[in-house]
């Protein structure tokens, strides 16, 4: 086990689906506890992993729950985040979470889309992407933290395994966004299946 493993918890289907190359996807979880009022996020989170399923996919939503970086959620810890009870700020609006199989053929466009996602969100992004090689896909990792500005904060070498550790100064980012409100401009929607 290497020391990023034990802050991960993967569940059983999702390992399995991962060790036997079958297709993942990854759903962020922020849309279901910030995005979506309740129960509707609920509904819509059991809807979409029904569509992945009959495309022959596993659904795999992450998240952050009691500590823990999650990819894939039980029916309990699906409905903590839908509740959006005492779901603290880093899955809200400080930090947003990915973690990826971005092939290294394509890692120009993991890297700018990151950068967009802090800069977008006005936070910081945690970045975890595979490495090595899957039959013909090679993965570089390109793991990283980027701040809400688009800059690199920290990061693992390419193509390495490790472990990247960044402070988070979350006064200045919340200075930053007094200064430039954009998150004031979201609006409110529902998403029709």
């Amino acid at each position: 086990m290497n020391s990023f493993e034990k802050y991960l918890d993967v569940l059983p289907e999702i390992q399995q689906a991962l060790d036997e190359n079958k297709p993942v996807v990854a759903l962020e979880s922020t849309i279901l506890s910030h995005g979506m009022p309740y129960p509707e996020n609920l509904d819509f989170a059991h809807r979409v992993e029904e569509v992945i399923r009959s495309l022959g996919g596993i659904p795999a939503t992450c998240a952050i729950v009691k500590g823990r970086l999650k990819v894939g959620l039980t029916a309990e810890e699906l409905e903590i985040m839908c509740r959006a009870e005492n779901i603290g700020k880093v899955s809200r609006r400080d930090v947003a979470v990915y973690v990826a199989s971005w092939p290294k053929s394509r890692i120009s466009a993991w890297d700018t889309l990151l950068q967009a996602r802090a800069i977008e969100n006005l936070a910081y992004v945690v970045a975890v992407n595979r490495v090595g090689a899957v039959g013909k896909l090679e993965y570089d990792g390109h793991s990283r933290v980027v701040d809400y500005l688009g800059r690199t904060v920290t990061g693992v070498a390419d193509s390495e395994e490790g472990v990247a550790v960044a402070e988070i100064d979350l006064s200045r980012l919340r200075a930053f966004r007094r200064k430039f409100p954009a998150l004031d401009d979201a609006d409110r929607f529902t998403v029709d299946l």
